[in-house]
């Protein structure tokens, strides 16, 4: 009678191939090349030409899978077109636009592997308020315009919040969301400590963008609270229920909204305007062509009308 052949050299060598299929690799990883980013089209801010006759100022959201946020965050309202749809809407009714664009980032500059254009982030903002104000003081300055989409709303929020000197015309924020502004930016904080210390003296800390504040309706996030020294506001908030996507694409189900609408700090909706959108979810809010920037651009063209 024959035996049978034994296994354990077959099972021997399928579980050193399966152990080594598992261990770490020491070949190092490609990365895909950086990727450009296409900016507004719109003339960028220039100091030192002439002045133009309104000046946008963007703040563009957190970055979704595959790129890395916070670090890939960049300017995705000007490479979608979006900056320059609402900069046509102030075009159109014989005014000069200027824009400057800033990704949700603390650092003056931050340069992704991913992104080949270096990308400025609040501080960069900070710094050209208070270079636009110096250079063009007085009654006859710029208007000045705020815009922004998702995590971008705390940071054109804040703006305002620290620099209650200036006069802020217009803020349009597309579904503010604080949804892990801490996190993202706690590392940035305390490696910006000393700098923060000297330029924002007196005034509410960088955290403070995204925590609560007291108001006679209750406490609200201060994305939600538009500072007195802006003047009017456009609030739009995604879908708040299933449908189908609109001409901005997107999803049927939202899967982030925001879904409180701002205040002043007296509790009052003085100069603010809230629209919410029937088919564009948190992403599609920030296309051109949805239906959310077809209000957008409606309304602040109207607006526009009474600033010449």
């Amino acid at each position: 009678m024959r035996s049978r052949p034994s296994l354990l050299p077959a099972l021997t060598v399928l579980f050193s191939l399966a152990l080594s299929a598992c261990a770490p690799s020491h070949t190092p990883l490609l990365q895909p090349p950086a990727r450009s980013v296409r900016p507004a089209q719109t003339p960028a801010l220039d100091l030192a030409g002439p002045r133009p006759d309104v000046i946008l100022l963007t703040v563009s959201g957190r970055c979704g899978p595959p790129c890395r946020a916070p670090r890939d965050n960049h300017d995705t309202l000007g490479a979608r077109g979006t900056t320059d749809a609402l900069a046509a809407a102030f075009t159109s009714q014989g005014l000069s636009v200027q824009v400057a664009a800033y990704a949700s980032q603390l650092p003056a500059t931050t340069q992704s592997p991913a992104i080949r254009e270096p990308q400025r982030g609040f501080l960069a903002l900070l710094a050209d308020v208070q270079r636009i104000q110096a250079t063009w003081p007085g009654p006859d300055r710029p208007r000045l315009v705020l815009f922004s989409h998702s995590q971008g709303g705390p940071w054109i929020h804040y703006l305002p919040r620290v620099t209650p000197q200036v006069t802020y015309d217009l803020m349009i924020d597309l579904d503010a969301a604080c949804l892990f502004f801490q996190t993202d930016f706690s590392a940035a904080v305390s490696a910006s400590a000393a700098t923060l210390n000297t330029l924002l003296a007196g005034q509410p800390g960088v955290p403070s963008a995204c925590q609560y504040q007291a108001t006679p309706k209750g406490p609200r996030l201060s994305k939600d609270i538009v500072p007195d020294n802006v003047t009017l506001n456009l609030e739009v908030h995604s879908k708040y229920r299933f449908a189908s996507p609109g001409p901005g694409g997107g999803l049927p189900l939202n899967y982030l909204a925001d879904r409180t609408p701002n205040l002043r700090l007296d509790g009052t909706r003085r100069g603010l305007h809230l629209y919410v959108s029937r088919q564009d979810d948190h992403s599609a809010i920030s296309q051109p062509s949805s239906q959310t920037m077809a209000w957008v651009t409606m309304n602040a063209g109207r607006i526009a009308a009474t600033w010449k």
